[in-house]
């Protein structure tokens, strides 16, 4: 029998028997609460539990906890940090075999919401479609940025066919499964360190900037997909008639 979930809150003291228990979150437990509800678990050490997320965790909740003057002002457009269980399948097809279908908890951020926004980020005004418009990610975001806004766990899960497959059907949406404790951690987690350390995001980070100003001095070329897989379509027809 179910006895109910673990609410988590401000101030709430982590123990390692919370980590199969499922999680609801209070209003206003923030990106903030968690660090530093991390930082004050004092039933494992850092270390340890950074290798069973498989994430460094020290540099993140540092990073989130920093003091620097005015960063609640910083991403006041974001309204909360969202979990969201999504199920992608292939269909029965010869072009691929076996199909595959993958169950994930994605970690993304909501911006600004209407008065008719729906669960599933859906929203609904005649002759508009603002599907996917204010979600977004925030794996190069420093944490500090984020540490004031909310965390969410969407109760709805999407069911889709995979983006590969050329399919018409609908997307179905249904009532999300829980989440334990320690894959709302997990997850959390595997989207701030993407791209790796806080040091190693922040370079690729910087990397992306050079090369955007790069393009938009006429520097690079921007070369459109289409043409690639022209030129590769090209390359197979003259291999096979050479062969």
């Amino acid at each position: 029998m179910h006895k109910g979930k673990l609410r988590l809150h401000p101030g709430y003291k982590l123990r390692v028997a919370d980590f199969m228990e499922y999680v609801e979150l209070a209003e206003n437990f923030t990106l903030g609460d968690l660090c530093q509800m991390i930082l004050d678990f004092d039933e494992m050490d850092i270390e340890t539990f950074s290798a069973l997320l498989q994430c460094p965790l020290e540099p993140f909740i540092e990073e989130c906890l920093m003091l620097s003057d005015g960063i609640e002002n910083h991403w006041s457009d974001l309204h909360h940090i969202r979990l969201s269980w999504s199920c992608e399948y292939d269909s029965l097809t010869e072009t691929r075999w076996p199909p595959s279908t993958s169950l994930w908890l994605h970690v993304d951020a909501i911006g600004e919401i209407w008065d008719d926004y729906k669960a599933g980020g859906q929203f609904y005004e005649e002759g508009k479609d603002y599907t996917d418009c204010n979600r977004y990610a925030i794996e190069m975001t420093p944490l500090y940025k984020l540490r004031h806004l909310p965390i969410r766990i969407d109760p709805i899960m999407t069911i889709c066919p995979s983006p590969t497959q050329d399919e018409r059907n609908e997307p179905l949406e249904i009532p999300a499964p829980d989440v334990t404790l320690l894959q709302f951690v997990y997850h959390l987690f595997w989207e701030f360190s993407f791209f790796g350390t806080p040091e190693e995001r922040d370079a690729e980070s910087e990397e992306l900037h050079e090369l955007r100003r790069r393009i938009e001095a006429g520097e690079e070329k921007l070369i459109p997909l289409e043409e690639i897989e022209n030129l590769w379509r090209g390359s197979e027809t003259e291999e096979g008639s050479t062969a």
